[in-house]
């Protein structure tokens, strides 16, 4: 039988901040303009997600901050809507 895996730190799944209750860590939603900078060029959700090479639905899910983009889906959506991508993924507190 082959070796299991080995599993990665505890430390890096959870939060360890409290030892005495591991809780998942919390995950980040971006917040993003894409449905405003989308509308200002008259482009469909489909028509984006053609020009970057993901669905209609991801789109929806990105612009719905249901989903966080990979940051190569990130800089090709900025890229197709001629802003860059802290224009379109603003930071709050940012710089």
């Amino acid at each position: 039988m082959p070796a299991m895996p080995a599993m990665p730190a505890m430390s890096r799944m959870f939060d360890t901040s409290e030892p005495w209750r591991l809780t998942m860590a919390k995950s980040t939603h971006v917040a993003n303009r894409i449905t405003e900078l989308r509308a200002a060029t008259n482009m469909s959700q489909a028509e984006l997600g053609d020009l970057i090479g993901v669905t209609s639905q991801t789109v929806n899910a990105i612009e719905a901050s249901k989903y966080s983009p990979s940051p190569e889906t990130a800089f090709k959506m900025a890229r197709a809507l001629n802003v860059s991508p802290d224009d379109l993924f603003p930071y709050p507190g940012g710089s």
